[in-house]
């Protein structure tokens, strides 16, 4: 996801360094959601599937905005 996140700016060039900030924050994000669950302890995939996530789709939006609007 990371990667075609990163290739976007080269089929649409409206994006700059506030995306590509934000693409970086979002590979953080992913690979806290794979750290927080583990395969003998379960108890916490709602937290990572659904907050996480939330997050991160709510932050590519910002981000993509933001650079757009800038």
């Amino acid at each position: 996801m990371v990667v075609l996140l990163l290739l976007l700016p080269l089929v649409y060039n409206g994006f700059g360094a506030i995306y590509l900030s934000g693409v970086a924050a979002i590979g953080v994000l992913l690979a806290y959601e794979h750290w927080l669950v583990r395969p003998d302890d379960l108890s916490r995939v709602i937290r990572a599937f659904f907050h996480v996530n939330a997050v991160v789709s709510l932050g590519l939006l910002a981000v993509g905005v933001m650079d757009l609007l800038w």
